[in-house]
């Protein structure tokens, strides 16, 4: 970093790479957040008229699939500002900046969507002097922090499985299972579903999809058109019954989404 002190001799810019960080899986990055203190930056013109050329501190980040040692395998370290090009995260719009750097300034900023679906990260650091008319350097900026916020979606299958219902008679019957999705892309992201029943609340039936009930097959058709398996509409032994919903995904930028659950069923002295 670009440091000022009696005993030093500061210069007029220079740059800091940091080390890899990694996140564990794919990400979607967020915002890159800094901290910066006193330094000549564009806020101290106010407060220091001699300042002619104000200091800057600036961002690029570059992301990477795999690395070997410090070796993006992606084919190198390409950093990038907001835009996904060579601009730089800065004090300036769309950044936002609250406090003063005068005592203690922090810039957020919203980073580029090219950098989502990556696993490692680091940055750059870009410091430059602050300095009078005459060109002469009177101050240099202080870099304090860097954050780089990110989220993602866990991937992998994921299961739900509701409360058992008691129709309070055993002649019930499952007549049909219907449900409501969105952010659907089998089978990237998908949602399917199984249900079972029980005379008495405590023995239950394998899962049945529309073919069996092998824990195995199951309902893939959010509007119902598969039929229920004959097991569960046989007027026998199915007074109580459950659902399971099972959620895959393996996209860590999206998640499916599971709105509703209807499942009718009917009484044999109800038809």
């Amino acid at each position: 970093l670009i440091t000022y002190d009696e005993d030093l001799v500061p210069v007029p810019e220079g740059f800091y790479t940091s080390g890899i960080h990694d996140f564990g899986s794919a990400s979607i990055f967020s915002k890159i957040i800094w901290n910066t203190e006193s330094g000549g930056m564009t806020p101290d013109i106010i407060s220091n008229p001699s300042i002619a050329t104000p200091a800057v501190l600036k961002f690029q980040i570059a992301v990477c699939s795999s690395v070997t040692g410090t070796t993006c395998n992606d084919g190198g370290w390409n950093y990038l500002g907001p835009n996904g090009t060579s601009a730089y995260y800065e004090e300036a719009l769309p950044c936002t900046v609250t406090g003063s750097s005068t005592t203690n300034e922090k810039v957020e900023c919203d980073t580029s969507a090219a950098l989502n679906g990556k696993r490692y990260v680091r940055y750059k650091a870009y410091l430059t002097a602050a300095k009078d008319a005459s060109d002469k350097i009177i101050d240099t900026p202080y870099l304090q922090d860097v954050k780089i916020a990110i989220f993602r979606y866990e991937t992998g299958a994921y299961e739900l499985v509701s409360s058992p219902y008691d129709a309070g008679d055993s002649t019930n019957a499952i007549k049909k299972l219907q449900w409501k999705e969105s952010n659907i892309s089998s089978p990237t992201r998908d949602i399917q579903f199984q249900v079972r029943t029980s005379a008495d609340g405590n023995i239950w039936t394998q899962w049945c999809g529309p073919t069996a009930c092998d824990d195995t097959a199951k309902y893939t058709d959010p509007y119902g058109t598969e039929a229920i398996f004959s097991s569960l509409s046989d007027l026998s032994a199915d007074r109580f019954f459950q659902y399971k919903v099972i959620l895959s995904n393996t996209d860590p930028t999206d998640t499916p989404i599971l709105k509703n659950v209807h499942l009718w069923y009917e009484l044999a002295d109800k038809r």
